[in-house]
């Protein structure tokens, strides 16, 4: 079987990603960000916004603008898919919990 061709173009990324956005932001930003990337690098970004978009969501976390996305080559984050671990409880007015502060010197 023959393999689909991707259309690996800018404009094909940015509908993509603004769709899982949820709008249209920042696009030259982001155009700037592509250009440096590889043509394996954009294919991988394209194949990644899906996962990204769905581990955000399941998270609570807010996607980045596609710039950021881009830039922190987030298509390669390898993050748990069970989301965020919890913080473990402490009691209120403990201050064991609480790291301490290092005194930070005049500059």
């Amino acid at each position: 079987m023959p393999r689909k061709k991707i259309d690996d173009s800018f404009g094909a990324f940015f509908d993509a990603y603004s769709e899982a956005y949820g709008g249209r932001v920042a696009r030259q930003d982001a155009e700037g960000a592509w250009k440096h990337l590889t043509v394996r690098d954009r294919r991988a970004a394209l194949r990644g916004i899906v996962p990204y978009s769905e581990r955000c969501r399941k998270q609570g976390v807010a996607m980045r603008y596609a710039q950021g996305y881009l830039n922190g080559r987030r298509w390669e984050d390898d993050v748990p898919e069970t989301g965020p671990s919890p913080k473990p409880a402490s009691p209120a007015g403990d201050s064991a919990s609480v790291p301490e502060r290092k005194k930070m010197g005049r500059w």
